[in-house]
């Protein structure tokens, strides 16, 4: 776990010079070309006659249009590390999302948050921060989760800060089934309007649960863990529209593939339920 930690610390680290060294090979290998047709791009002397002439390089002659071609070549550069970044963090998030195992995925992302803060690495250190916050969520530690975001985060208060702070309250209020406040939360960050989940939980709330099996009908799911998610909230809303059946079928599927022992315990209750309703 320390190594692979380690190892997405290098390679977060590498990512700006990466980007850095593409937007520069962009940039050479287009002005190359473009000279091949149009000539010298410095400025230049030629003979003309008995004199030399000094002469403008067709950089000067199309600067606007080489600044645009630059600045694309730096947009280009910005999309690629964030890819790059992604696919780095993708080596601890696919703990979660295709192995299904939230707790050795909240203790790497402790430990990475551990690491980052220690080495001072706090460019990297986000990327493992928002991995801990999310992780302690799907944990069912929201509250702990808002602790973590209100006193120990090292990171940027910004934009992501608030965008996690909003996230962590949502799950909080549905836990304590506080409908009105959930609404009222939703509104204040429009985004969170057009997630399945959360429209899932604000249906759920309002003990709307037929609307709430079709949003989980229609919604695709990439990874395991996402599948695992999508039964566990059918299975809440078959089981209080009394479909047992159903329920169970959608049960089981949760209990072969989480291996948190919160969603089982939460599993074989809503089936002990379910049981004793039949």
């Amino acid at each position: 776990m320390e190594l692979l930690v380690q190892e997405v610390y290098r390679l977060l680290e590498n990512s700006l010079k990466k980007r850095c060294m593409l937007i520069l090979l962009l940039i050479i290998t287009s002005t190359a070309i473009c000279s091949i047709f149009l000539g010298n791009p410095f400025i230049h002397y030629i003979n003309f006659g008995m004199s030399k002439v000094k002469v403008k390089g067709w950089i000067m002659l199309y600067f606007p249009q080489w600044a645009i071609m630059c600045m694309i070549w730096g947009i280009i550069g910005g999309v690629y590390e964030f890819i790059y970044k992604d696919q780095c963090i993708k080596k601890c998030t696919n703990i979660l999302l295709n192995e299904c195992d939230s707790i050795k995925m909240l203790e790497l992302a402790r430990y990475g948050c551990q690491y980052g803060k220690e080495t001072r690495k706090y460019k990297e250190l986000l990327c493992f921060e928002k991995m801990y916050v999310w992780a302690l969520n799907e944990n069912f530690m929201s509250e702990k989760a808002m602790t973590y975001l209100l006193t120990e985060w090292e990171s940027n208060r910004g934009l992501e800060h608030k965008r996690l702070m909003l996230q962590i309250n949502l799950s909080i209020l549905f836990e304590q089934k506080k409908d009105e406040d959930f609404l009222l939360a939703i509104r204040q960050y429009p985004k969170f309007q057009k997630n399945s989940i959360v429209l899932v939980q604000e249906s759920m709330l309002c003990k709307d649960y037929y609307n709430a099996i079709e949003i989980l009908k229609k919604t695709k799911c990439k990874t395991k863990y996402e599948q695992m998610k999508k039964s566990y909230y059918l299975a809440e809303c078959y089981a209080s529209i009394g479909l047992s059946n159903e329920a169970k079928k959608e049960i089981q599927h949760v209990l072969t593939c989480v291996q948190l022992e919160e969603y089982i315990v939460r599993s074989n209750k809503l089936l002990y339920s379910i049981k004793n309703k039949i």
